[in-house]
């Protein structure tokens, strides 16, 4: 009954309200093995807000006002734990420099150069 209760929350999910969507998390959290382990909500987040949250993981990822992607993506791997109060914001960053600082890659800095 509980997993029933979950698949209908996702299907609600496309009420555009923040406050709608933030209770059929918690829903379907509850219905579908917590946070760290409901394959609904991992569907849900990919689909509404392009989340990828690998399966053990547990936190503000599932916020997605916290963890906003923008138009980006998010990923965040199996069994990741992630303290309250971290949020994330995706950049392109180019992780194979020294540093993603923009100080290696901007081309308006030096130590960069130039812009790739």
């Amino acid at each position: 009954m509980k997993r029933v209760i979950a698949v209908l929350c996702e299907k609600l999910y496309k009420i555009k309200n923040r406050h709608v969507r933030k209770n059929l998390r918690r829903i379907i959290a509850a219905c579908d093995g917590g946070y760290a382990f409901s394959t609904i909500l991992r569907r849900v987040m990919v689909k509404y807000h392009g989340s990828e949250i690998g399966l053990g993981t547990y936190g503000p990822c599932f916020d997605p006002e916290q963890f906003w992607t923008g138009f980006g993506n998010l990923t965040v791997g199996k069994f990741t734990s992630i303290a309250s109060g971290v949020c994330a914001y995706t950049r392109n960053h180019p992780y194979w420099k020294p540093s993603t600082s923009p100080l290696f890659y901007n081309a308006q800095f030096i130590l960069g150069g130039g812009g790739e």
